[in-house]
């Protein structure tokens, strides 16, 4: 993906700021619900000039939040609007590291540069490997950073971007040294000695007396002119002219060390294509096209060494050179399906096609590139590993360590391997990165829950999730600015950023990571997984499977269950709602093992179905444990497959959770039927006119049907005549214009367990509900049927309870709601539904029983690796409990008590006080918006006096929180006794907090 860097200036923090809450902080804590507006309207702009101009503009016309970094003129330059000081506004600070990596790349696929074959990569005279390392010296990493981007990225020595990099240069754990750096090496591994990143030229450097100069990747530390080029007549430049001859261009130099009247052969004449983006994306990629071309003619002494050009038709082409076509037709040189791993590659780093309008007319030769990459370093595997070669290097050492980047047994194996990957990469000059960046965000004041996710920014889905606001400009509506036209809304060939945003709003995958911590992965459609081998488990993981005639060892499989209450959105189509309908539009093994085949991991073996020991497993999904829409059970219960791997990487889950799961009877060929059981089968394949052609637009085709918490439909859902999958583009097509915009609608509301997301703010809080742990009076990892009992006994009578029940702090809660609600008009229509009890125990339990009874087998609201805790509080930056959530107009929350010490030691007849804080939900950024008077109570064992300093308050934004104490006096003998605080409001959550009294 090729992001936006703009040309900054270094600036001071004014003394007052509008600061967005920092990332983990109260309003920008996420929760995996929502989502809590109605709409979201993409609007398009032509570049992020005017959509910054729509955004200071305000008004129903406005944006509410832009995906494109602040441009430094709004960042206090004299003259402008400055976006830290208006109060319309808030910014992020201090500015946001990003994944991605901006820099220059080779095409190795039998290239001529100047009459020099670059073959692969197979150079043996190294006069290939010469004309790169030349071109690297040519631009002085800082002084482009410095001179363009006014010191706001960071300089990239490796293929990595700051985030991956190990301390102090990032936080990641790849080493990229160079000799002034603390750790000035890295270690021997294998067959790579030691290096930093001056050991690339090592030879060159000491032929040239220039070794003790070397200060980064092919940098000697030369003056840099207004652009960021070396200047003529410095060390770096003469060390370019020096390769350059090496390589056979030139027989000699001037004394200013240009080549001018000493070029031979071709290098006389020829002419290499250096492809640039002048799109708004590609911005300031355009700058460094330019200011390498101008310095390579200049070196030459030729006006046309270098030419500038792009692709003039970006349907012609989704990758470089035919790379990335269709599924229908690999590459040259690509064996079997494997070049499906390549669109997965694409989705994943976005690698732009280019869109120009001065058109190359053979083939490119460089290109200056933009790469977006995530916390794990497996790029130097996903992107020239030369099984799928982005630029179509080969080399088989490279592709060895490369290979142990993504397949090894520790992150740690991965990142060392990284490292010697990246050894030989930078040694043979194979790509040049320059910089990786940082920036600023902004979005209107008002907005809260807004996430700042690592990497990324607040542009993300994690916002379009969470984000509420009660008062938006346009009620329940989030308007999102895109800096540049969409291309295809095709989620097999989507390549821009602006597709990928959209789609990542329509589609979900098996898993997700955490928005803070990304090396967190959690089950998302999945309510439980387990990483398994044959070892581990023989009668589930086979040891191999035999696919197509040829076995093929199995490494470890992921054991999976998905929820079945996953309705894909053309389940709105199901009027009348039969129970046949409503069965064939859920997600179901069917559909992800459609999704994965047609994705392609490089290392899927095949989705597998549970049916006896490991002979008896089947290379497909067996057909009797399926009904005919390809789920085990009926709607709304769980089923189990197996995901078979043909080799280990610490990355599986990750890369399983960059794959969207499709709906496998809206892609499969046109004309078969029934679920997808064997690979290869009509059932198991993306019908070929849905990938290229007249067929291909999923807008005009009415196929932009996912699960996700988002809609694409032509207006109100639920409403006759309104088209799902198509109609929500002012085109009417997948690519979007400037002026026009793509309106998603919410999937649903409330508790709908057909027509709606299954992750509703309402869902979230019926299932903490149901999920109670009586024992600990706290939130489970999941519903069981110890609830139900709970629920059927807790409020019965007893002789011996405290509060005359079986469970008194049981019993509050399950005769009570999920949530309050309030109603906040100015937000949007107020739909919001609370579930839960409503004071029916213990003479009529069914009300609660049945709501328990449907959370009981969908496992964990989030499920984590087996053996580690699904509670939301360990994942970290989640809202705390209890929340507030919205729906639209709809808010709903409750309070909570926080009471300290909840352990006291009294002697008879004296007292002990503890304070007492009665809260609302939600922090101080997300404070639940109604009015709340709340009623204090205790019930105690005999023998204990309890008095509370304020039995009733009244809790509002504007006083969310409220003080008093519990004074406890004994008079009984010596033991243990008990006090349970009881805080309740009529239709809200009652919470109880018990205090252990002992008496001595």
């Amino acid at each position: 993906m090729l992001f936006i860097v703009f040309s900054m200036v270094c600036l001071a923090v004014p003394a007052r700021a509008n600061l967005a809450p920092g990332p983990g902080t109260s309003g920008t804590d996420w929760v995996p619900a929502g989502p809590m507006i109605d709409k979201l309207n993409f609007q398009v702009y032509s570049n992020s000039a005017t959509e910054f101009t729509s955004l200071l503009a305000g008004g129903s016309d406005g944006v509410d939040i832009v995906d494109a970094h602040v441009p430094p003129t709004y960042l206090g330059v004299q003259g402008y609007a400055d976006f830290r000081t208006d109060p319309r506004f808030s910014v992020t600070l201090p500015e946001e590291n990003l994944y991605d990596i901006f820099g220059i790349d080779f095409n190795m696929n039998n290239t001529s540069f100047w009459g020099v074959p670059f073959n692969g990569g197979f150079d043996p005279t190294s006069r290939a490997e010469n004309i790169r390392q030349g071109i690297a010296h040519l631009i002085n990493r800082d002084g482009f950073i410095i001179q363009n981007l006014g010191g706001k990225g960071y300089r990239a020595d490796c293929f990595a971007p700051y985030l991956q990099l190990a301390p102090p240069k990032g936080i990641g754990q790849l080493l990229c040294p160079r000799p002034q750096d603390i750790t000035p090496l890295v270690p021997q591994n294998g067959g790579i000695s030691s290096w930093n990143v001056c050991s690339w030229e090592q030879t060159f450097l000491a032929k040239y007396n220039e070794s003790a100069s070397c200060n980064g990747a092919y940098s000697l530390g030369s003056n840099y002119d207004a652009s960021g080029a070396v200047l003529e007549d410095t060390t770096d430049f003469c060390a370019a002219a020096a390769h350059f001859i090496l390589a056979g261009l030139a027989n000699d130099r001037n004394s200013d060390c240009t080549l001018t009247n000493h070029l031979v052969g071709t290098a006389q004449t020829d002419s290499v294509s250096l492809w640039v983006q002048p799109t708004e994306s590609g911005k300031m990629l355009k700058v460094l096209g330019d200011t390498l071309a101008h310095v390579i003619n200049k070196l030459m002494g030729r006006h046309d060494a270098i030419i500038e050009c792009g692709l003039s038709n970006m349907d012609a082409i989704t990758g470089v050179e035919g790379h990335f076509l269709s599924p229908t037709s690999p590459p040259n040189g690509v064996q079997g399906g494997d070049y499906r791993s390549l669109l997965q590659a694409l989705n994943q780093y976005n690698l732009a096609a280019y869109n120009s309008a001065t058109a190359c007319n053979h083939p490119w030769q460089m290109a200056a590139l933009g790469w977006n990459f995530n916390q794990n370093p497996d790029q130097f595997y996903t992107i020239y590993n030369s099984q799928f070669s982005f630029n179509a290097y080969q080399n088989a050492t490279y592709d060895r360590w490369s290979s142990m980047t993504e397949y090894n047994s520790t992150i740690q194996g991965s990142v060392l391997s990284a490292e010697s990957a990246e050894y030989i990469l930078g040694s043979e000059a194979i790509n040049i990165p320059i910089w990786s960046s940082y920036s600023n965000f902004v979005y209107l004041n008002g907005w809260t829950n807004v996430v700042n996710q690592q990497g990324v920014g607040t542009a993300n889905s994690w916002t379009a999730l969470n984000a509420w606001s009660s008062n938006p400009t346009i009620p329940g509506v989030l308007r999102w600015g895109l800096d540049e036209s969409t291309a295809r809304l095709n989620v097999f060939t989507s390549i821009s950023n602006p597709d990928t945003t959209v789609l990542g709003e329509v589609y979900e995958s098996l898993f997700a990571s955490n928005p803070y911590s990304p090396e967190q992965v959690i089950g998302w459609m999945a309510n439980y997984f387990r990483d398994e081998t044959h070892g581990t488990q023989p009668t589930e993981c086979p040891a191999s499977l035999n696919e197509t005639g040829t076995f093929i060892s199995v490494a470890h499989c992921i054991k999976v269950t998905i929820r079945g209450d996953i309705p894909f959105h053309d389940i709105l189509n199901c009027v009348p709602a039969t129970s046949d309908c409503l069965a064939s539009h859920i997600v179901t093994a069917s559909d992800v093992k459609f999704s994965l085949l047609n994705f392609h991991l490089t290392n899927l073996i095949d989705v597998i179905g549970l049916n006896g020991t490991a002979a008896g497993l089947a290379p497909q999904l067996p057909a009797a444990a399926f009904s005919n829409y390809g789920g085990t059970n009926g709607a709304g219960l769980s089923e189990t497959f197996l995901v078979a791997l043909s080799s280990q990487s610490p990355y599986d889950l990750g890369n399983l959770a960059l794959v969207p799961i499709v709906p496998q009877h809206v892609w499969h060929s046109i004309g078969a039927t029934g679920p997808c059981l064997a690979e290869g089968t009509p059932q198991c394949i993306v019908d070929p006119s849905y990938i290229a052609g007249s067929s291909s637009d999923p807008i005009s085709g009415n196929r932009l049907i996912g699960s996700g918490p988002f809609v694409c439909a032509s207006g109100d859902l639920g409403v006759t005549g309104t088209v799902i999958g198509g109609g929500c583009t002012s085109s009417g097509s997948s690519s979007v214009g400037p002026g026009g915009n793509i309106v998603l609608r919410r999937f649903g509301k409330g508790l709908d367990p057909n027509y709606a997301y299954f992750r509703t703010s309402a869902k979230l809080l019926q299932f903490q509900w149901a999920a109670y742990a009586p024992s600990t009076n706290s939130l489970g990892s999941a519903a069981t049927l110890s609830d139900i009992l709970s629920a059927i006994n807790a409020c019965k009578p007893s002789d011996t309870g405290i509060g005359g029940v079986v469970s008194y702090q049981a019993c509050k809660h399950w005769n009570t709601r999920t949530a309050g609600l309030t109603c906040v008009t100015s937000a949007g229509p107020c739909v919001g539904t609370a579930a839960g009890g409503n004071g029916g125990l213990p003479t009529n339990p069914n009300p609660v029983t049945l709501q328990i009874q449907q959370w009981i087998g969908r496992g964990a609201w989030v499920s984590l690796p087996t053996g580690q805790s699904a509670l939301l509080s360990v994942l970290g930056e989640t809202q705390p409990i209890p929340q507030t959530l919205y729906e639209d107009g709809s808010a709903e929350g409750s309070f909570g008590i926080a009471l300290a010490p909840t352990t006291v030691s009294v002697t008879n007849s004296t007292s002990a006080t503890i304070p007492v804080s009665i809260f609302l939900s939600g922090g101080t950024d997300n404070t639940f918006p109604g009015t709340v008077p709340v009623a204090l109570t205790t019930v105690q064992s005999p023998g204990l006096t309890v008095a509370l300093g304020a039995s009733s308050m009244t809790l509002n934004p504007s006083n969310p929180v409220f003080n008093t104490s519990l004074t406890i006096t004994a008079a009984v003998k010596s033991g243990t006794y008990m006090v349970i605080v009881g805080a309740s409001s009529p239709s809200f959550p009652s919470v109880t907090f018990k205090v252990t009294v002992t008496v001595t």
